[in-house]
């Protein structure tokens, strides 16, 4: 099955430069309910800076897997100056849990007061002692549109909950500080990249892209990335340069894993870079479990291809990020269990026993 994944677009001119406004800690702290959650978070204020005060959540009580609220922090203080372009978001989190058993449950961008629905949490284990984890980069818009006002908002921000990840003991979380750096361009290369698809076919990755107005470029690298944080170029494509619309494509055939990122590097010929967005795309193994029919609705079975009877946990969220429901199974077959009479777009999770993340998508409730 063919599947269209993402579509982003720049707006570059020539006298480019890379800036960094950061990092900035959040001052306003807020807590986001999660139904179904186990703790929530105390001493929350504690987060807006790393001088080892801290916001913490206690013992997260019940099984592998349980978790927390969010931890919302906003109010970031950004000043982007007008004009500029947005080109990506990195946010730090220094946390750490002494008994070594908490980990991330969701990480996600907060934009104008929403959660956004763009999932960062990759399963990262909390160190025993304070640690600084990464999300996102230069090239990473969180799977959102970004201009300055979006930025310079009080209501910017970033979503945080933990979870559960050993059995037996108590979690002690704590988180010290939330920090975000914002990567911008006041200028732009001579280019405009149109679009920038991927889309898995049978055992590759077939990427393509269309700019227009190329000048006085050299060339597009390919990367790619496993976790969306360290990227390596797999391939590298020469720019026509010229006022035409262009057609580019690549081909991967060498990604492992059930989740593959790619972003392209583009390179002036006298040195200025930029990156585009990321791509993250699901490989044929992950798309096996995709769920259908992908309308239905609440205590409807859906259907999907688990070949091992593997055992399963799907969630099922709305698109602002609030846990609607779960659902346990082995079969190729599972209820959707909503705890509200929930009707619109629904996002689903699937984890395997040891909550690795599988597989995700989208359904209608009606």
């Amino acid at each position: 099955m063919q599947r269209l994944l993402l579509f982003s677009s720049l707006l570059l001119t020539s006298q480019a430069f890379a800036q960094i406004d950061g990092p900035n800690s959040g001052t306003t702290f807020t807590i986001s309910a999660i139904p179904g959650s186990s703790n929530t978070w105390t001493n929350i204020t504690n987060a807006g800076s790393s001088d080892n005060t801290y916001a913490t959540f206690g013992n997260i009580t019940g099984s592998v897997g349980r978790y927390t609220d969010y931890l919302v922090a906003t109010n970031f203080g950004f000043n982007l100056p007008a004009g500029a372009t947005i080109t990506g978001i990195q946010a730090e989190i220094e946390r750490a849990d002494p008994n070594g058993r908490t980990a991330d449950y969701s990480i996600r961008i907060v934009k104008n007061g929403t959660i956004g629905t763009t999932e960062q949490a990759f399963n990262a284990s909390y160190s025993i002692s304070d640690n600084i984890q990464t999300y996102g980069n230069g090239g990473d818009s969180w799977g959102e549109s970004w201009t300055v006002a979006d930025i310079n908002s009080a209501n910017f921000g970033i979503a945080i909950a933990a979870k559960r990840s050993v059995a037996g003991g108590s979690t002690a979380g704590r988180v010290d500080d939330i920090r975000i750096y914002v990567f911008y361009y006041t200028g732009s290369l001579p280019l405009k990249l149109v679009s920038f698809q991927a889309t898995a076919r049978m055992n590759t990755i077939q990427l393509n892209w269309t700019s227009s107005a190329e000048s006085n470029m050299s060339h597009f690298e390919v990367e790619r990335s496993v976790n969306g944080l360290k990227f390596q170029t797999i391939g590298t494509v020469s720019c026509l340069n010229n006022n035409m619309t262009n057609n580019y494509s690549y081909v991967d055939d060498s990604a492992e894993g059930n989740q593959v990122f790619y972003r392209l590097k583009m390179v002036d010929k006298d040195g200025p870079i930029t990156y585009s967005g990321i791509l993250a795309v699901q490989s044929k193994q992950s798309s096996t479990y995709e769920l259908f029919p992908s309308i239905c609705s609440n205590n409807s079975r859906v259907y999907f291809k688990n070949q091992e009877n593997r055992n399963l946990n799907i969630q099922f969220f709305s698109p602002s990020g609030m846990l609607l429901g779960q659902t346990q199974t082995r079969s190729n077959s599972a209820e959707i269990v909503l705890t509200t009479a929930y009707k619109g777009l629904i996002i689903y999770r699937i984890e395997d026993a040891s909550m690795q993340w599988i597989h995700s998508g989208k359904l209608m409730i009606q």
